[in-house]
């Protein structure tokens, strides 16, 4: 195996060398490594180039689905449309890793940093083109910052530090500005002096209950959001606290993802014609101010060409069912969170051609969801939260015939499992969160439902209080 892959590596091509390299910048501990930070830390090095009417951004992601295929690169975590989200080297390549980095003198890694950086020291770190910060225990950032001028990657997630200096905006070829899971709710207009600025993220989540409405907190943008010509992504941007931000937006026309936040039910038109001008958008996060608050973005149906969204996150009460979303034809990933809507939401997004994970989250305050025979035909992965009302599920012989995965968590008027459970021939995963016992108690050995699910291999359930992320004692599945 050694062998083969030190063959696979002497025959990379000389661009894929630097990418597969760069593995042994990260320490140990700090493996796997998502695959946007990984492939954002390639472009700002300069490994990676646009080619072919293709972004940076996308050539990247051939070179590491290229490193996966020969086995030099791992996939440890994937999201639900098999796009890699956690690699790591071949375990059985990371020696030879760090011993190529070392010959070639290609990284040196040092083993700590003080909790503040002396600015009189930057200067000696002029040529710097990544200062990546996660992690680390840093307090404060100097003002000097500024003499940094070929920085193109900044990131300070997971700290303390609570505001940007203006000198930012003496760094003019930063590309990537993250600051997610920082207390930073407001940017120095000097930001927008950044104009091959693509990717910024200053937002945060609460992190004792993520179930909470208000779990994200964003980032305050002041006009002139609009110059910033190159953002891909952008999240999350409080949309009620300057209501032209939401018309500057339709100016980012390489925007790739957006999140906003606190928008309020008579902005939803403008955001829609805003959205509607951004050809390239993939993902979009929208939440209302509340829980209470319409989102009215029924506008999107009479957009002149069909989003070519990917990734919906809507999460706010909805008027009426949100048909409009019949139309996005490659949609792989739907969240409909405190949508309180009275009518079943299913026969609007049934026949998307691509749908592979639904998540209904308080989105519905009926009684009764059907699956048809047929419809769902590409679901992977569905989740029922908190559906209050919910007392009976269906699903009709032939519908969702992919579906793999299904979560059930808080839905206290279910006393069963879905009818017909046993025609998901493909279903591996059935997972039970602060279901009612009752539930439970029929899918144990001996139960009267547990002739319905023998062909899952794996059920859990279990009573929970909170959800919260791993690091702070995620709930422990029980299998049944």
């Amino acid at each position: 195996m050694a062998l083969t892959l030190e063959l696979s590596y002497t025959h990379l091509p000389f661009q894929l060398i630097y990418c597969f390299l760069y593995f042994g910048v990260f320490p140990p501990d700090h493996l796997p490594v998502r695959r946007t930070q990984l492939i954002r830390l390639w472009i700002a090095q300069g490994f990676v180039q646009p080619k072919n009417n293709r972004t940076s951004e996308e050539v990247a992601d051939d070179y590491l689905t290229n490193l996966i295929s020969i086995d030099l690169v791992q996939a440890v975590e994937r999201d639900v449309d098999g796009r890699p989200k956690m690699c790591r080297p071949h375990p059985v390549m990371h020696l030879v890793l760090l011993q190529k980095c070392k010959e070639e003198n290609f990284s040196l890694v040092l083993p700590q940093l003080n909790s503040n950086i002396d600015g009189q020291d930057m200067d000696k770190f002029q040529s710097l083109r990544v200062l990546d910060l996660e992690d680390a225990p840093i307090e404060k950032f100097p003002e000097e910052i500024e003499i940094l001028h070929r920085l193109r990657y900044r990131s300070l997630r997971n700290k303390t530090v609570s505001e940007v200096p203006k000198a930012v905006g003496k760094l003019l070829n930063l590309e990537t500005l993250d600051l997610k899971h920082k207390k930073v709710s407001r940017l120095p207009v000097e930001i927008f002096k950044l104009q091959r600025l693509r990717h910024l993220l200053v937002y945060s989540y609460k992190m004792q209950n993520l179930l909470d409405f208000d779990c994200v907190e964003g980032l305050e943008v002041l006009p002139g959001i609009k110059d910033l010509s190159a953002l891909q992504k952008l999240s999350f941007v409080k949309a009620s606290k300057n209501t032209k931000i939401i018309t500057e937006l339709r100016s980012l026309t390489q925007l790739r993802k957006l999140g906003t936040i606190d928008l309020k039910s008579e902005n939803g038109k403008d955001l829609c014609h805003s959205n509607g001008q951004l050809p390239k958008l993939r993902s979009l996060d929208v939440k209302s101010t509340d829980e209470d608050e319409i989102l009215d973005l029924q506008d999107f149906a009479t957009t002149t060409r069909p989003l070519p969204l990917q990734r919906l996150y809507l999460k706010g009460r909805l008027q009426e069912s949100p048909n409009w979303i019949s139309l996005l034809e490659s949609l792989v990933k739907l969240r409909l969170k405190w949508s309180k809507l009275s009518g079943s939401p299913l026969g609007a997004l049934e026949a998307l051609p691509e749908l592979l994970e639904l998540q209904l989250m308080d989105a519905y305050i009926g009684q009764k969801l059907c699956f048809q025979k047929g419809k769902f035909r590409k679901l992977k992965v569905l989740e029922f939260l908190q559906l209050d009302n919910l007392n009976e599920i269906e699903v009709q012989v032939g519908a969702m015939p992919s579906l793999e995965k299904m979560n059930m968590r808080s839905c206290k008027n279910l006393k069963c499992v879905p009818v017909g459970i046993i025609y998901l021939k493909q279903l591996k995963e059935l997972i039970l969160e602060g279901m009612p016992e009752e539930i439970v108690t029929k899918l144990r050995d001996g139960g009267e439902d547990r002739p319905l699910v023998e062909h899952i291999s794996f059920i859990s359930g279990g009573k929970i209080v909170n959800y919260r992320l791993k690091s702070d004692g995620n709930w422990d599945p029980e299998n049944l």
